[in-house]
């Protein structure tokens, strides 16, 4: 009700309420205030649990297995035996396992421990390449190393070693058609990765092949990127093309 002055009269239940509410908007205010504090100590916590998670040795398999079915992982050469069984290897694969599938010619295991490799290297990518090769599948080398180097640039730096290896395969081992079919298939497949080392290591093998077309190919490129040929590759270019004579 009002007074006779028109003013508002004292309305004890009123200021009761207001009273009961004072709580609740002093706690309003301080979660509002408390909530960027709190947002950034959930994301502080929940990093710390990724990271440790993340590093376990099951979580990688399954990253593993998930990159691999949807093809984002660095692509592995088939064996034919795993081909043909469709069975995968149990664990991973070190760098030393592969050294010695190698050395005792297991070329086939060579190939199926690259899909999991516990670090990819550049001498782990040659192990792979000269298994290849040593299984009489030149033409598959150049697509292969494209795609590793696409999918792990940390490994174009390590092409020329890779390429030399191919190009001094010992003859008792793998025929010179052989190795002259991978070299031709890395400049078709795989140039478009080398840097200039790789592509002046290549540029050496197949000058030894007297292979004067994709030698002088492969300089004009490089001068129409802007590279320069050093004197010494030079050199040893020709005397690739003398020693044919």
């Amino acid at each position: 009700g009002t007074s006779c002055f028109g003013n508002p009269t004292y309305d004890p239940k009123q200021h009761t309420t207001l009273d009961h509410m004072q709580p609740l908007v002093e706690l309003t205010n301080f979660l509002a205030n408390f909530a960027p504090v709190a947002q950034e100590f959930y994301l502080f916590c929940f990093f710390c649990l990724g990271f440790f998670i993340f590093r376990t040795e099951a979580v990688r398999r399954l990253l593993l297995a998930v990159a691999d079915l949807l093809g984002c992982g660095a692509p592995a050469p088939t064996s034919k035996a795993a081909a043909a069984s469709g069975a995968a290897p149990a664990s991973w694969c070190s760098i030393e396992q592969l050294r010695l599938d190698f050395s005792h010619r297991r070329y086939e295991q060579v190939l199926e421990g690259w899909a999991h490799v516990e670090k990819y290297t550049g001498e782990a990518l040659t192990l792979v390449v000269n298994a290849l090769l040593a299984l009489g599948r030149p033409e598959d080398i150049g697509l292969f190393v494209a795609k590793a180097a696409a999918n792990l640039p940390h490994l174009r730096p390590t092409l020329h070693q890779t390429i030399a290896s191919v190009a001094m395969a010992p003859a008792s081992q793998v025929p010179r058609q052989h190795v002259a079919a991978a070299l031709r298939d890395l400049f078709q497949n795989a140039r478009v990765v080398f840097d200039t080392k790789a592509q002046e290591a290549l540029m050496k093998a197949l000058a030894r092949l007297n292979d004067e077309l994709r030698v002088s190919t492969m300089l004009r490129s490089l001068v129409a990127q802007g590279e320069a040929v050093s004197q010494q590759t030079l050199a040893e270019l020709v005397q690739g093309f003398l020693a044919c004579c």
